[in-house]
């Protein structure tokens, strides 16, 4: 059962995404507003909502300063997850090559983008609710 230090990160970190995710719903079919900026708000909403579970599981994600997401995943728990994933329960978004390229010169697949932040918020849904629904388990 985490800490109440490591559900209040938690609970910040996931409304840090949904701002990220809000600015994402307003402007990813605007074809004025530049593909890098639509890409950083997609990775920043994506590696927030990873933090989120990281920091309710009390992983220290602080360990990897490139905050890079291959990082941050690899110490996420492995949950087998409901459609969308991979065998291991990893959203499918999170594996291999995402429509975020590092690659500056590369057009931002904004329907992938879309999809994978989908998956991703649902994945980190899935694990923050079971955390939750422990806590309403009657001890044996």
């Amino acid at each position: 059962m985490p800490n109440p230090d490591a559900r209040e990160l938690a609970s910040l970190l996931v409304r840090k995404a949904k701002g990220d995710e809000a600015i994402l719903g307003k402007a990813l079919d605007d074809p004025d507003v530049p593909d890098d900026v639509l890409g950083f708000h997609v990775q920043q909403a994506i590696e927030k909502r990873l933090k989120a579970v990281l920091a309710l599981h009390e992983i220290d994600f602080d360990q990897h300063p490139q905050h890079r997401l291959s990082h941050l995943l690899a110490g996420a728990p492995r949950h087998r997850a409901s459609g969308g994933s991979r065998a291991d329960g990893e959203p499918d978004a999170l594996g291999g090559r995402s429509a975020l390229s590092e690659q500056r010169e590369e057009v931002l697949d904004r329907a992938a983008a879309r999809e994978q932040m989908s998956a991703v918020r649902d994945w980190s849904k899935r694990l923050l609710a079971e955390d939750r629904e422990q806590d309403e388990t009657p001890s044996s």
